[in-house]
């Protein structure tokens, strides 16, 4: 079927909304980009900014051999996934192993690093939210100073420290009810950022956008179809759709349940802000 056969409706929903690098929404295939962008020698980190709003900031990297030290972000929260390799994070006030498949929440104001431990690269998505005033709100502490907070004054989060989601342990205690379309659960809330970790089966809800956030979508397992670009797209485990706020979009499950991580930067005002397409 050709793209004009599949196309079925409009993008945008209201233009006013956009001011993000992207004013349509994006599927980025994360092992295709870390296929397209390899790291070069003795290069230690290689990767790129995918998308920047006032409100988040997403980067695609993959990294070897020693990072940068301990910090904390003045600013914004930043947000960790594994997709390959190993290392170590500083979370909680130690060190903590870490693989493929986990998610590391580091609140505004709570010390947090990465480094490498495997022989093997790590590559990781990084989410800023809201995203860093003159791109780098760091602030660095002496290493192994055993902080967990560096600044106080910055937190408003539901947590005080440092989270680390292993994804697979967390569907396996978070099965979704037989009867039921789906299963959702916030793990992590600020002012800045919102982030749910789900599981869906079936059709889901009808196209529309947020007027007040973006809200982007990892698939962490399972297939289905994503609108995007005013059409329906074929989106499998390891896909990232980022949708920018005032710009029409839904998924649906057509396979195997559907394991997503959704961010919303900032959370949805009053819990929804959505805006449905008429149909």
């Amino acid at each position: 079927m050709g793209k004009e056969e599949k196309k079925i409706g409009p993008d945008v929903g209201d233009a006013s909304l956009l001011d993000a690098s992207a004013d349509t929404g994006l599927l980025i295939h994360v092992d295709e980009f870390y296929a397209a962008h390899p790291i070069q020698g003795a290069d230690v980190s290689c990767g790129e900014n995918v998308f920047e709003s006032p409100r988040v900031q997403v980067s695609v990297v993959t990294n070897q051999g020693p990072l940068i030290g301990l910090h904390y972000h003045a600013t914004s929260d930043e947000i960790v996934y594994v997709h390959k390799g190993e290392g170590e994070m500083y979370v909680g006030g130690k060190w903590v192993p870490v693989k493929a498949g986990d998610i590391h929440v580091n609140p505004r104001g709570v010390v947090h690093a990465t480094r490498i431990t495997g022989s093997k690269p790590m590559e990781v998505i990084g989410f800023f939210s809201a995203a860093p005033e003159n791109g780098n709100d760091k602030v660095f502490l002496p290493e192994f100073d055993g902080k967990v907070v560096g600044a106080k004054t910055l937190l408003d989060a539901n947590v005080q420290e440092g989270l680390l989601i292993h994804l697979p342990e967390f569907y396996a205690s978070h099965p979704r009810p037989v009867d039921a379309g789906a299963r959702s659960d916030s793990v992590y809330k600020s002012p800045r950022a919102e982030l749910f970790i789900g599981e869906n089966h079936g059709p889901l809800l009808n196209r529309h956008y947020h007027a007040a956030c973006e809200e982007i979508v990892f698939v962490y397992g399972g297939s289905g179809e994503m609108y995007i670009g005013g059409e329906w797209v074929p989106v499998k485990a390891g896909d990232l759709h980022i949708n920018p706020r005032g710009v029409y979009h839904t998924a649906r499950c057509v396979g195997k349940d559907m394991q997503v991580v959704c961010l919303f930067t900032p959370p949805q005002a009053n819990g929804d802000d959505k805006v449905f397409i008429n149909e």
